[in-house]
């Protein structure tokens, strides 16, 4: 019997831009409005991402927004990232930037699996970053780009589901060829998590 494949993610960014109602809207399919911030947050889902299933262990940062009290642990565990920002407060993008730059410390600049959101993207008439800024950002981050909406739902399920292939993408990138000879040196497979901040 083959072993489940299982991908850690943590949601990581500034606070209120988002990351708990996302991680319901993902998990339950609902939008919670009104939640006590957590310290800790675990979820678990199974999903099928093109044919194949998976089970994500997503870790929801809410609650330990202050880059000093989010634990290193979550970066070091971490096979993937969710960076979130909020469209409707334009110093969320610096945060955002902080918290990518924590990944990258403890991962690596290659091995930083990401995928960048902007966020509220429902509320249009109090939206002050354009798509443009945000694609750049996501750029910046050698990352992929969702605008998204915790209440209508919007490029929820989508952005989880890229940020399974990035990561599987990934590992099969660390895979040694199969035709490399036994003198040569082998890459060392790596464990993976996915984290969102």
């Amino acid at each position: 019997m083959s072993t489940q494949e299982v991908h850690k993610i943590v949601l990581v960014g500034g606070g209120a831009v988002g990351k708990t109602a996302l991680s319901f809207q993902f998990i339950q399919g609902k939008f919670v409005e009104d939640y006590d911030p957590t310290i800790e947050e675990r979820y678990r889902k199974v999903i099928v991402v093109d044919d194949k299933a998976c089970l994500l262990m997503i870790m929801d940062t809410a609650g330990q927004e202050e880059f000093s009290t989010v634990k290193d642990r979550y970066f070091k565990e971490g096979e993937g990232f969710v960076v979130v920002f909020s469209l409707i407060v334009k110093s969320t993008i610096e945060e955002a930037r902080k918290f990518h730059q924590r990944i990258v410390r403890h991962k690596g600049e290659e091995d930083s699996i990401t995928v960048t959101c902007g966020n509220k993207c429902d509320l249009e008439d109090d939206r002050v970053v354009d798509s443009e800024d945000g694609e750049q950002l996501a750029e910046e981050f050698n990352s992929t780009y969702f605008e998204t909406s915790a209440l209508t739902q919007q490029n929820v399920n989508e952005t989880f589901y890229e940020l399974v292939r990035r990561i599987r993408k990934y590992k099969l990138s660390q895979i040694p060829e199969e035709n490399e000879t036994d003198e040569e040196p082998k890459t060392k497979k790596k464990k993976w998590f996915c984290t969102i901040l």
